[in-house]
């Protein structure tokens, strides 16, 4: 290096390419400043702190970029075999091979550089912004290096895609054809195009970062041209996409035009003569048959590169210019005079709520930082690009709409997980922006998380929804729109969940209730972040293509397997929504710490209490004595009452009350039953677990302690239950199918069933020897009185009922045997130590929700077989 020189000095490719690693450097760090708003040296300790891992995030999203870039080439190998049967089969003339294949590698063409543009314009627009450069120029460095240092920064930041979008494309077409000479000519096309493509993007960032000034405070009509210009950038790029989507869904009506036309080779040799993106690949589809080649197209064809290798000149000097006024300028503050005098007379405080706050300073944020902003903008460009992949109208025609629907509706459901993981990133990068001042606020974080999920809410729907415009010229628009805004309620539940386990997993509480970002190097979390949703989508796509090959009605298999869903995802969202952000009360109970809490308050204790496996031993009891009469009130009541073949007719109430007794009596006697015993019985008599109680208590000692919201409005919940059994009996359903009132009363009976399960072993069973025991040793202990218990049914171990004549007789009774008892200990071992993380009996219950109807037989009845 010659940094000794006291003269401004020259340095060759080499040397700068080393130096601007110093200048990437500085690019992130500024970056990061700017979006997170806290002051310099905060920034440097967290970055020598995180170095690592910022150079991992670094290749990952270049190894991220070089993979889809590695993809693209796909295109034109599948473009050159299909070029290729056309040639040799003869059906075609020469002119529409030729336009055929020249159409193919213009669409990949156009699609690599929109993808490098939206690759490249967030970091060329900071390099370009000329912030990172001032101490640069302190150094003896001449303004020619200076210029050639901030090109190369551009390849810099991007070499590994740059790469392999430059090789990827003549590496696949050599593998496939051998041929040196079309390896060296699509080379040639793929370099003119990558610096093309720097070039534009160089000119454009420097556009967007004078419309962008973060330096520039003025007034809001400067703000107001600002966005203007931002989202005519965005409007520019979304009509790109539409364009291309739109080539390559009418690409076969293009063909029937050309074939039509009068005069097919002067199309060609207007077509070849665009610069970009159709004289390279005329020149590539004119060198796959070099023995039938058209000289007029041949002229054409040279003449339009020769006009490419001009534009490209054009636009290195272009992009040249725009570096050489970033080097030669200096960032200043700009104010009107007036408008600061405005400021000085007038000063007016405005009140608003936290969460206009919030929410204003959101927005503001992503509008003033480039990245922030075409990184909220993102999600809506990527699900643009996704549908045009998708390409919806290969939808079969001749199907029945409901079906074409519900194949939309699946295909782009795979997208919404990825669109929810995008927008609670780019939102919570910005959650720390003005993190100097929020530090000293005393703010509430659910007023700050009701501010991002209400932003996030709308760029989702956004995301989700404007696509489907791609499709309002076709004459199924309906169809794909309705497919489309079906998954808007499944989006919002993936951005919910998305949301929420990032702030748990990755978010503390300082003193002044800001909630920040954790660093953690623990990949297994990110995983869990990522792939839930992921997964979560893919098990509803995978139960919803069952129901649609297995089951008939599927329309009402269908609505009730997503209802359950909803209810359940929303349900779940709320309560995890209120547990992270609890609504704080300013009571003095409040100022408690929650921190120190009585491992166990025991008051009133009986003899039961005092003596642990007496308590066991009739708890045991109770359970087994509950569960036969639960079964002998079930087998009682089906063998007085006649079995209901059919739904009620003509609006006899005596068939109806037949009906539901038949089903739902058994269920709601032992509910009853229930009740009396564990809410009553047990505690206010026996004293189990932790002596006499009001209900109330007792729902705080085993984990029931959310049900008392819920009891308070059950009155509501009973009256309109009954109100819409009555309705549906007034209204006469008769669509309504008897094997379903059969099916659906076996659901919510084996629901209810794990939920007794659950209060008695886990609320009570585990509570009682916790109180003796540690942890680990009470959660055995129940384990082996589980298994001990089970062990005295009829047929629990099926090895010594069955009579056994060989050695594979044995096999198959012990696997018979085995196979039920390490599930049933294993489920037991998994509900224990949910409950014990928990402290609570709310996710236990929500388990068995899911348990259930991830494993509920879905079949006919077996009466409607016979």
């Amino acid at each position: 290096m010659k940094f000794g020189s006291s003269e401004q000095s020259s340095y060759n490719l080499y040397e700068l390419y080393l130096i601007s690693k110093n200048l990437s450097q500085e690019i992130l760090m500024d970056e990061h400043l700017q979006s997170r708003g806290i002051y310099y040296s905060a920034l440097t300790e967290s970055y020598a702190e995180k170095k690592t891992q910022f150079k991992r995030k670094i290749i990952l999203t270049k190894l991220f970029y070089a993979i889809i870039f590695g993809v693209l080439p796909v295109i034109p190998i599948l473009a050159y075999f299909e070029y290729i049967s056309i040639l040799t089969s003869g059906v075609y003339e020469f002119e529409f091979v030729i336009f055929s294949i020249s159409m193919f590698y213009g669409v990949f063409f156009s699609l690599q550089f929109l993808n490098f543009l939206l690759m490249t314009i967030m970091e060329t627009t900071v390099i370009l912004s000329g912030r990172s450069l001032t101490w640069f120029k302190t150094l003896p460095i001449s303004n020619n290096s200076l210029k050639r240092m901030m090109y190369i920064t551009v390849f810099r930041n991007f070499d590994i895609p740059i790469i392999v979008i430059t090789f990827a494309f003549p590496v696949a077409l050599l593998f496939v054809t051998v041929n040196l000479v079309f390896f060296l000519i699509t080379l040639g096309i793929s370099i003119i195009n990558t610096f093309l493509g720097i070039n534009i993007v160089i000119i454009i960032s420097k556009r967007l970062n004078r419309i962008l000034n973060l330096n520039d405070v003025s007034s809001k009509k400067t703000f107001f041209i600002r966005l203007f210009n931002v989202f005519s950038y965005v409007f520019i790029i979304l009509g790109s996409i539409y364009l291309i989507q739109w080539t390559s869904t009418a690409i076969g009506e293009i063909f029937e035009l050309f074939m039509a036309s009068e005069l097919p080779s002067v199309i060609n040799i207007i077509m070849s003569s665009i610069p970009y993106p159709f004289s390279q690949s005329y020149l590539l589809a004119l060198m796959f048959s070099p023995t039938n080649i058209d000289p007029p197209i041949l002229i054409s064809t040279l003449i339009g590169m020769g006009l490419l290798l001009l534009l490209l000149y054009l636009t290195f000097y272009g992009a040249k210019k725009a570096i050489n006024n970033v080097i030669l300028s200096e960032p200043t503050q700009k104010h009107k005079g007036f408008f600061l005098e405005k400021i000085k007379e007038n000063f007016r405080i405005k009140v608003s709520s936290t969460f206009s706050a919030f929410l204003r300073k959101d927005l503001l944020s992503s509008t003033r930082d480039l990245k922030s902003f075409l990184s909220l903008i993102s999600p809506i460009i990527f699900s643009f690009i996704f549908v045009s992949y998708l390409n919806l109208p290969n939808v079969s025609v001749s199907e029945p709409i409901e079906f074409q629907i519900l194949k939309v509706w699946i295909s782009y459901l795979l997208l919404t997980p990825m669109l929810s993981g995008i927008i609670v990133f780019s939102l919570l990068n910005i959650d720390a922006s003005g993190h100097s001042i929020l530090e000293s606020l005393p703010l509430f974080p659910r007023e700050q998380a009701k501010a991002k999920l209400f932003i996030m809410f709308i760029v989702l729907t956004l995301s989700v929804i404007l696509p489907s415009f791609l499709y309002i010229t076709h004459p199924r628009f309906l169809i794909f729109f309705f497919g489309i805004i079906a998954c808007v309620p499944f989006a919002w539940i993936f951005l919910f969940l998305s949301f929420e386990m990032s702030v748990y997993f990755f978010g503390k509480r300082n003193k002044s209730y800001v909630v920040t970002d954790l660093s953690t190097k623990s990949i297994f979390i990110w995983v869990v972040v990522i792939f839930i949703p992921l997964s979560i989508c893919l098990w509803i796509i995978s139960i919803s293509t069952m129901l649609f090959l297995n089951t008939d009605p599927f329309e009402l298999y269908f609505s009730v397997f997503i209802s359950f869903v909803l209810i359940t995802a929303y349900g779940f969202s709320f309560v995890f929504y209120d547990k992270l952000f609890p609504l704080i009360k300013f009571k003095e109970d409040s100022m408690k710490s929650d921190s120190i809490k009585c491992i166990v308050k025991i008051t009133n204790p009986t003899y039961f209490t005092r003596h642990l496996w007496i308590s066991i031993a009739i708890m045991l009891i109770f359970d087994f004595i509950f569960n036969f009469i639960n079964f002998f009130i079930g087998a009682v009541l089906q063998a007085i009452l006649p079995y209901p073949m059919i739904w009620p007719e003509n609006n006899n109430l005596m068939q109806f009350l037949v009906y539901f007794a038949y089903f739902y009596a058994p269920l709601i006697i032992s509910n009853i039953v229930f009740i009396l015993i564990y809410f009553q019985l047990i505690p206010k008599r026996f004293g189990i677990p932790h002596g006499r109680k009001a209900t109330g208590e007792f729902f705080d000692d085993i984990g029931l302690s959310w049900i008392k919201p819920i009891s308070k409005n059950l009155r509501y919940i009973i009256l309109g239950l009954i109100s819409l059994i009555v309705l549906s009996f007034i209204v006469r359903l008769d669509w309504y199918p008897s094997y379903y009132i059969y099916e659906l009363s076996y659901l919510f009976s084996t629901i209810n069933f794990g939920f007794w399960i659950e209060i008695a072993y886990r609320g009570i069973l585990l509570n009682i020897l916790k109180v003796k025991y540690k942890t680990t040793h009470a959660v055995f202990i129940h384990l082996a009185i589980i298994f001990l218990y089970l062990s005295f049914f009829p047929g629990f171990f099926g090895i010594f009922i069955y009579p056994v004549s060989s050695f594979y007789d044995v096999f198959i009774n012990l696997y018979q045997a085995l196979f039920p008892v390490i599930m049933i200990i294993g489920y037991h071992f998994i509900m224990d130590m949910i409950f014990i993380k928990s402290k609570s009996l709310l996710p236990n219950m929500i388990v068995v929700i899911l348990f259930t109807a991830l494993f509920y037989p879905i079949s006919t009845p077996i009466y409607m077989i016979i």
